[in-house]
């Protein structure tokens, strides 16, 4: 049974020594505040002693067991609100033979890797396909979930403001049917140095979150149902590795994150009108 990969203050200094490690068994982070052991951070993500911008009061993780693989870890209140946040979401299939994805969990973390948002979503459509062996989604999961306007509304809420992290971030933000300022976002499928290289004079490629995780941090993520913690912590630590070039390049306006197709504008929210033709070239299934 997979485990949730644990906050930056979880992983001890052996584990962030050994860039190759396989992290699928992670020890709980006691209650109370986030460590601040950035001298051990600094060796996993090659961050070059940049110090990394101060928390507020800290999110609790509940207690992980089996059952969080599939089932949302509890959150707090909005005192764990970060300058850089993470996000990644989870499909399931719905239509005929559920070609097509609808949103059903998301889940947002800090910049110290602690949960802020998990929760599912209800579709709008009947489902057709819960893909459970790779999204983790039961039915029981969905009887009791929360509406996407609902869910819609914190997440921008939450978002507002600050620098989002993730994988295809793209189709999380059409998933919820959301915009976000194009220079607030950071997609770890989209800056070159993360990308496959392809022919000359042609773009690179994205690659696969859990290539790269299991390349640049040593972790292991995606085996069996997965799930969104894990994801976006994933997505968050590549972001943290490489955020002193990356941010650079935007400043000096060098080497910069290639522009996802059919991002909306800040603030911007699709309508149902919109939903059929986002269903119809849906690009929504994660790398």
């Amino acid at each position: 049974m997979a485990r949730l990969l644990p906050p930056l203050a979880a992983l001890s200094h052996r584990s962030l020594q050994n860039q190759q490690l396989r992290i699928t068994v992670v020890a709980v982070p006691g209650k109370g505040g986030v460590s601040s052991n950035w001298a051990s951070l600094k060796v996993a993500i090659g961050a070059g002693g940049k110090r990394p911008r101060p928390t507020t009061q800290a999110i609790d993780d509940t207690e992980q067991s089996e059952s969080l693989v599939r089932r949302p870890e509890k959150h707090g209140s909005a005192e764990g609100l970060t300058a850089v946040l993470a996000i990644d979401c989870e499909m399931v299939g719905v239509g005929p033979d559920g070609k097509r994805s609808a949103l059903a969990r998301v889940c947002i973390v800090n910049s110290a890797g602690h949960v802020l948002m998990d929760k599912h979503v209800r579709p709008k459509e009947p489902v057709t396909d819960f893909r459970t062996q790779f999204s983790g989604i039961r039915p029981a999961d969905l009887k009791h979930a929360e509406s996407l306007e609902d869910v819609q509304a914190e997440v921008a809420r939450l978002i507002q403001g600050r620098i989002l992290v993730g994988h295809s971030i793209s189709n999380d933000l059409q998933a919820l049917l959301l915009g976000h300022p194009r220079k607030d976002i950071r997609d770890t499928a989209r800056y070159p140095p993360l990308m496959r290289a392809t022919a000359p004079g042609r773009r690179p490629k994205p690659r696969a979150l859990r290539h790269l995780a299991a390349e640049q941090l040593g972790l292991t993520i995606q085996e069996g149902e997965h799930t969104p913690v894990d994801d976006a912590r994933a997505a968050l630590y590549l972001y943290l590795k490489h955020r002193k070039d990356w941010e650079r390049s935007l400043k000096t306006g060098g080497l910069k994150q290639l522009a996802a197709p059919r991002l909306l504008k800040a603030g911007q929210k699709r309508t149902g009108k919109t939903l059929a033709e986002l269903a119809a070239n849906d690009d929504m299934a994660d790398l």
